[in-house]
């Protein structure tokens, strides 16, 4: 999970910053603690003196088929893993728990 770590500016932390361009980090800045959302040096150059906190950005690996079913509403079918004391199952919704350990998502009826 992303969490909120204050800047001291340590060779560490530039460095987990500057690595962190794929998905990007986002910036609390000024008195008023705004936020912006970065993916370049250039633009982590011109608040460096302006922000106290970050956040690396790790999207949730399901974020595209979150995204979509938030946007239209489509079903979702889910497949709950099976465990000790639960067989699992299968079913359908329009409000899906994003967050089972080990379920299968999917647009389609799943085998």
């Amino acid at each position: 999970m992303s969490e909120w770590i204050e800047y001291s500016g340590s060779d560490a932390q530039i460095a987990e910053i500057n690595n962190a361009y794929k998905n990007g980090y986002i910036l609390k800045t000024g008195p008023v603690n705004q936020t912006l959302i970065l993916k370049s040096r250039a633009e982590m150059g011109w608040y460096k003196d302006q922000f106290t906190h970050y956040l690396i950005c790790n999207p949730h690996p399901l974020v595209e088929m979150i995204c979509q079913q938030a946007r239209t509403g489509q079903q979702v079918w889910i497949k709950e893993p099976i465990n000790d004391f639960y067989d699992g199952c299968k079913y359908v919704t329009t409000i899906p728990n994003w967050n089972i350990p080990g379920a299968e998502y999917s647009f389609e009826p799943l085998k």
